[in-house]
């Protein structure tokens, strides 16, 4: 009995113990599934920060193979994932580059952890894209199994710093006095540049190597609910919106940074992702630092699934000095137009003068004759007869009839009266002629006030007249080397228009074709003039010669600041005019055969008709 009391006592121990074993055992089944789960949604939430980055993200083996490529790597590249995984450097890299791709590797196996440098990529399509590469290697048990790479299409930054250099270098030549301010300009932009260059890093393999890559962007990325609660936010996007760490950017509102005149919109575009339609994924806007400070920002959003909800995935870059140097390239802009309009004044001037001096010659001829004739005048003849007369009043009859002398008085009385009529006949006809002259000046002196002092705005022009006026502004200079003027006009109603910036574009024309004109061999010179439209809602105002012609490799060039073919020339005047043509929201074209074969230039801007008037 006392062993069967034993016996039972052993058997429920050994089942207490089993009971407590399997209680502990399924304990820590719960607990490594609530783990494992735990991981999941963390590799799937940072899976969705690497599928949905702006740049490629990507990892290569030690054999330089593709072992995995986001959604942006195949976007640029133009292939499949399928295609991509297992390819090597040699197919993705353009051939001049891979000998600095292992370059960058060896330095990282001397203990660089990032190398960053540019490469260009080739396509599926066979294009070129330019990206900026930043790796590093990847380690498994301390050795090196292979490169985790972010990369960055920097085309546009490529094109905006060629855009840049070519105008900061126009800018420099047109207005030396800006050159300090416009490399001021420069230099900003440059840094600008630099400070959006990515070096963000991403793993898809683990949440610490997703995190590092979030982290050391250089774009503030964030995560905020449909609803506009923020939920995740980046150190970059910290600093940029200038809140104190991350607790504080949480518990702000996103509106807080939104400036007050752009939160519509802003709310529009996320309303518009909300409600699935159609709104731009990028957009600038101004904002607001967390002290108040305003900023540029450019945004671009995509939405995703973030803990099983939709959100938006936002990156956000400072894009402030990009928006003063912008501001700073209009005013700059707007200064050399300034200088163009001047430079054009200054040329509607010179040709007046020139017009002025032709016509003071002729009024010196004229003045030279006058001279020339009354120095000659017989007047001095009639004060002698005069003279003969008064010494015999007393016997002024018996003189005449019967004194030889006194006999030739009567005839020689009627010789000289009608010598004086005509030499006063004459003297009236030089006076005329410098009247004439003298109210041509006056016309032409009147014509450039009124032109001169005009403001640069729109008012209904006959442009049948307008291209009279400006012909008038070189009328003896034409007639002076017998150059045949051919109006070719059609009946147009008023056109709204700038009056003082087509004249001056005209009298350049004009100006150009005389010279054309003077400086080739070939007689008769003609010089034809057209007022018409294209049929539609453009007009054209055409100057046409048949001079020397232009070269067609100058074709190309013949717009372009400093370029002439003159040997007295400045290269400013037609540059000056198609600036001109682009403010009345028109074009200045010009065409020749060749060398020899004449020229026309052509001015065109749209034809807004003047209410209720026709000419």
């Amino acid at each position: 009995m006392v062993v069967g009391a034993i016996c039972l006592l052993a058997s429920l121990a050994v089942m207490w113990g089993l009971y407590r074993w399997g209680h502990t055992l399924c304990i820590k089944i719960r607990e490594h599934e609530r783990t494992e789960t735990e991981l999941l949604e963390s590799e799937a939430q940072h899976s969705e920060l690497f599928e949905n980055a702006s740049d490629m993200m990507y990892t290569i083996n030690l054999s330089k193979n593709l072992t995995s490529v986001n959604r942006a790597y195949q976007r640029i590249t133009g292939y499949t994932r399928d295609e991509l995984i297992g390819m090597n450097l040699v197919d993705i890299l353009a051939p001049e580059h891979l000998e600095r791709s292992g370059q960058m590797r060896v330095k990282k196996e001397r203990g660089t952890a990032w190398t960053t440098y540019e490469v260009d990529m080739l396509t599926k399509g066979g294009g070129r894209v330019p990206v900026e590469v930043s790796t590093r290697l990847i380690y498994q048990d301390g050795k090196p199994i292979g490169v985790q790479g972010i990369a960055r299409d920097i085309t546009e930054r490529k094109q905006a710093q060629e855009a840049l250099q070519k105008a900061h270098d126009e800018l420099e030549r047109r207005v030396a006095e800006r050159t300090r301010e416009l490399e001021h300009s420069n230099a900003q932009l440059q840094s600008e540049i630099l400070e959006r260059q990515a070096t963000e890093a991403a793993l898809r393999a683990s949440e610490t190597r997703y995190r590092a890559l979030v982290e050391g962007s250089l774009q503030g990325i964030s995560i905020i609910s449909m609803e506009g609660k923020r939920l995740f936010a980046n150190a970059r996007l910290v600093d940029i919106l200038g809140y104190a760490d991350l607790d504080d950017y949480m518990r702000h509102d996103p509106t807080t940074n939104i400036a007050l005149h752009e939160m519509e919109r802003v709310r529009g575009y996320r309303e518009a992702v909300r409600r699935g339609d159609t709104s731009p994924n990028s957009y600038e806007y101004e904002g607001r630092r967390a002290d108040g400070t305003p900023i540029w920002l450019e945004r671009l959003v995509t939405p995703i699934t973030w803990e099983g909800e939709t959100a938006l995935f936002s990156s956000l870059v400072d894009i402030t000095e990009r928006k003063h140097a912008e501001a700073e390239h209009a005013r700059l802009q707007h200064e050399l137009l300034e200088s163009s309009r001047q430079a054009g004044m200054a040329e509607v001037a010179t040709s007046v003068l020139h017009n002025v001096g032709n016509v003071l010659t002729s009024v010196n001829v004229a003045v030279s004759l006058i001279r020339e004739q009354v120095s000659r005048s017989r007047v001095e003849n009639l004060v002698k007869a005069v003279a003969l007369i008064d010494t015999h009043r007393d016997d002024l009859g018996t003189f005449i009839t019967a004194d030889p002398q006194g006999q030739h008085l009567p005839t020689f009385l009627r010789q000289l009266a009608h010598h004086l009529l005509d030499e006063r006949d004459s003297l009236l006809d030089h006076l005329q002629v410098v009247n004439n002259k003298v109210e041509h000046i006056k016309e032409i002196v009147a014509m450039q006030q009124v032109y001169a002092t005009a403001a640069s705005a729109l008012e209904p022009l006959a442009l049948a007249t307008l291209m009279d006026d400006a012909l008038k502004t070189h009328d003896d200079s034409l007639g002076q080397h017998e150059v045949e003027v051919v109006r070719d006009y059609a009946e147009l109603p008023l056109v709204w228009t700038d009056r003082h910036k087509v004249l001056q574009i005209l009298i350049h024309l004009i100006r150009n074709a005389k010279q054309a004109l003077l400086a080739a061999a070939s007689t008769p010179k003609q010089l034809t003039v057209r007022v018409n439209t294209d049929d539609g809602d453009q007009v054209i105002l055409e100057v046409r010669d048949n001079g020397i012609g232009i070269d067609p490799a100058d074709l190309t060039r013949i717009f372009q600041y400093g370029f002439t073919t003159k040997w007295d020339g400045h290269g400013f005047g037609l540059h000056s005019s198609a600036l001109m043509a682009q403010e009345l929201s028109g074009t200045l074209t010009a065409h020749s055969e060749g060398v020899g074969q004449g020229a026309v230039f052509r001015l065109t801007f749209p034809m807004k008709e003047a209410p209720s008037c026709t000419v």
